[in-house]
C-alpha cells in the first residue's frame, strides 16, 4: 500500500545554495571517509554481494542522493542510521553520529553525491552542524519511509512568502466580516510558516485573518485541502476556493483550482470557538514533485492537549495520473457502517466505495479520495472520504434470487445471536452483519496499474467485479465489468441502483436522481415498485455499467 506524504511548508525554501562544482580537496577527503563504507557498499558504490545476498543497496542513482535543494535527509541517514525492516539486505545502515564530525559528514556527502550519479552537493560543516542540532532529539534509526518523506521536502518548491496575520478577539459562530473588526495583534509568521503556535498563549476564542503570496512554478490543477476545528475558508486571488465554516469538530474540505504560472494572493480565514484547535492547509498536485503527489500541511496544533483523534491529515491518491489505488478500510461516512469496505481511487479524480459484505458498490465520488489520518494513528479508525461529489444511490446485496418482483431486497446481511455473557438479560440477542450464506468473498487482485478486480461466488457461480476508466482526461467515467463463469439460477437479479432510473433517448442510457448517468450493456433495467432498479442476469454475458458524471 502506498502511503502519501505530509510535507511541512516550514521546510520549503530554507536550503543552502548549491555551489557550481565541488572542489578537489573536499572530494579527496570525502573519498577517504568513504573507505569505512566499502565493506557494505563496495568501492564502486554498487553494493557488496554475499553469495546470492546483498550486503547493502547500490548508491548509484539512489533517491537519497538526488536532492536538489539541500541534504538534510542524507545527513539524517548518516547520523542516525536506517532501521532494518526486512531481509532485502544483510546489513542495516548504522549510525555514524559519534564516528564522524561535521567536516567529515560534509565531505562524504560531497563525494558520494558527485561520484555515484547523484545531484552533486557541496555540503558545508556549518550546515551539517545545524542539521545535527535539529536532529538531536532523534535517538533511534529512521524508518525508510520517514527518510523518504524528509527527502521529499528538499525537492518541493517554496509556495508561500510574505505571510502575515491579524488576530481578533471575540466569540463567533461563523466567520465574521473582518472588515468590520479591529485587530488586537498583527505580525508575520517565522519563516513564512502558518502555525497556531504563536497563539498558544490565548485561552479564549479568537479569529485569524492570514494573507500570503502564493508562487506557482507550473500552471495546472491544484487541489487545496482545508482542515479546521472550528470554521475556516480559503480564498485565492480574492475568490473563495474552499469553505469550511461554522462550529464543528475537525473537518476537511477540498476543491481543485486551475492556477496559472506566477504569483497569486492567498487569504486564509479561521476562528476558534473554544475547545480543540486545528488548522491545516494543504495543496496536492502532480506539478509539485516528480515522484509522488505531495500533500503540504503548514499548520501545527495549539498548546491545548491533543486528542487521540486529532491528527494531521494523511491524504491518499494514486501514484500517477493513469493509475488506481485500493485502500482496505472501515467506513461510516457513506450513510451506513461498512466494516469491510474497500476504497478505490481511479483516474480523473474519481473514487468508488465497494463492500465485501454486500459485494456491491456502496457509493461513487469525484474530487478527492481519502484522509487516512485516523486509520494510521492510535488504534486505527475509519478513514475520511473527502470526495467533493458523492453519489449514494447504490448499495445492498449486489446479486439476489427473487421469488417475485415484490420481494424485499437484502440491504446488508445480518445475523442474531444470544448475548450469553449478559447475566442481567440472558435472553438478550445482538445483531451483527455477516456474509450472505449464498455468497463468499474471495478477495481481489490488481493489474500493473493497480486497477482492482474483486472475486466472489454466488451459489455455484464465480463472479468478478472489475473497475476501469473510459473517456478522455477532461470527462472520464468509471467502467465496471461484472462477469460470470456459468449460468445463473432463474430469476437472478443484479441491483443497479437503490433509486429508480429514467430511460433516456439513446438506448441503454439511464438518468438518475444523483449526478450520475448510467450506460448499461448485457441486461435490461427494471424499476421495481419497491423503488429500486435491478437487472435480470442469467450468467451468459457480462454486465457492463458505465458511470458518467453529469
Amino acid at each position: 500500500m502506498r502511503r502519501y506524504l505530509l510535507i511541512p511548508v516550514a521546510c520549503l525554501g530554507l536550503y543552502q545554495p548549491l555551489h557550481a562544482k565541488p572542489d578537489a580537496a573536499s572530494l579527496e577527503r570525502g573519498k577517504a571517509v568513504y573507505q569505512s563504507c566499502i565493506a557494505c557498499h563496495g568501492p564502486d558504490g554498487k553494493g557488496v554481494k554475499a553469495g546470492t545476498l546483498q550486503m547493502a543497496p547500490t548508491l548509484h542513482g539512489s533517491y537519497y542522493l538526488q536532492s536538489k535543494k539541500g541534504y538534510k535527509a542524507l545527513t539524517a541517514l548518516l547520523l542516525k542510521g536506517v532501521l532494518k525492516e526486512n531481509a532485502k539486505y544483510v546489513q542495516a545502515m548504522l549510525s555514524l553520529e559519534g564516528a564522524l564530525n561535521d567536516q567529515q559528514v560534509a565531505d562524504v556527502i560531497t563525494y558520494i553525491t558527485t561520484e555515484f550519479k547523484g545531484t552533486p552537493q557541496v555540503a558545508t560543516p556549518a550546515q551539517i552542524a545545524s542539521y545535527r542540532k535539529e536532529l538531536a532529539s532523534v535517538t533511534s534509526p529512521y524508518k525508510r519511509r520517514d527518510l523518504t518523506a524528509m527527502q521529499m521536502l528538499e525537492n518541493v518548491p517554496k509556495l508561500l512568502s510574505n505571510v502575515t496575520y491579524k488576530l481578533y478577539d471575540g466569540k463567533f459562530e461563523e466567520l465574521p466580516n473582518f472588515n468590520q473588526l479591529t485587530p488586537v495583534r498583527e505580525g508575520s509568521f517565522e519563516n513564512d510558516v502558518i502555525s497556531l503556535k504563536p497563539f498558544s498563549d490565548i485561552k479564549k476564542p479568537f479569529a485569524l485573518e492570514i494573507e500570503a503570496d502564493l508562487s506557482i512554478e507550473k500552471e495546472g490543477p491544484y487541489r487545496f485541502f482545508l482542515t479546521s476545528d472550528d470554521g475556516s475558508a480559503l480564498a485565492i486571488n480574492g475568490e473563495t476556493v474552499v469553505g469550511n465554516d461554522g462550529i464543528h469538530p475537525e473537518v476537511t474540505a477540498n476543491l481543485t483550482e486551475d492556477l496559472a504560472e506566477g504569483e497569486h494572493t492567498l487569504k486564509l480565514l479561521y476562528f476558534d470557538a473554544g475547545g480543540q484547535r486545528k488548522l491545516a492547509l494543504g495543496v496536492q498536485s502532480s506539478k509539485l514533485a516528480a515522484h509522488l503527489p505531495v500533500y503540504v500541511t503548514d499548520s501545527k496544533p495549539s498548546a491545548q492537549k491533543k486528542k487521540a483523534s486529532n491528527y494531521d491529515p494523511i491524504i491518499l491518491a494514486p501514484a500517477t495520473a493513469d493509475a488506481a489505488m485500493v485502500q482496505r478500510t472501515y467506513f461510516s461516512d457513506v450513510g451506513k457502517k461498512l466494516p469491510r469496505a474497500f476504497a478505490i481511487a481511479l483516474p480523473g479524480d474519481q473514487s468508488v466505495i465497494w463492500s465485501a459484505e454486500t459485494l456491491n458498490v456502496e457509493a461513487i465520488g469525484k474530487g478527492g479520495f481519502l484522509n487516512a489520518a485516523k486509520h494510521w494513528n492510535g488504534r486505527g479508525s475509519a478513514s475520511e472520504w473527502i470526495a467533493e461529489k458523492k453519489s449514494g444511490i447504490f448499495g445492498g446485496m449486489a446479486i439476489q434470487n427473487l421469488d417475485s418482483l415484490d420481494s424485499s431486497w437484502l440491504e446488508i446481511p445480518t445475523q442474531s445471536i444470544l448475548h450469553e455473557r449478559d447475566k442481567a438479560q440472558p435472553e438478550k440477542s445482538i445483531t451483527y452483519s455477516h456474509l450472505h450464506p449464498d455468497a463468499q468473498f474471495l478477495g481481489y487482485s490488481v493489474d500493473g496499474k493497480d486497477f482492482p478486480t474483486f472475486r466472489y461466488t454466488y451459489k455455484d457461480a464465480l463472479i468478478t467485479d472489475s473497475f476501469g476508466v473510459v473517456g478522455d482526461s477532461k470527462s472520464p467515467s468509471i467502467k465496471r465489468t461484472i462477469t460470470f463463469d456459468r449460468k445463473l439460477p432463474d430469476n437472478t437479479y443484479f441491483r443497479v441502483s437503490t433509486k429508480p432510473v429514467a430511460p433516456m433517448e439513446a438506448p441503454n442510457i439511464y438518468g438518475t436522481e444523483s449526478d450520475i448517468t448510467l450506460i448499461i450493456e448485457g441486461a435490461k433495467i427494471l424499476n421495481r415498485p419497491k423503488g429500486d432498479a435491478i437487472a435480470k442476469v442469467d450468467g451468459s454475458t457480462p454486465l457492463i455499467i458505465e458511470y458518467i458524471w453529469k
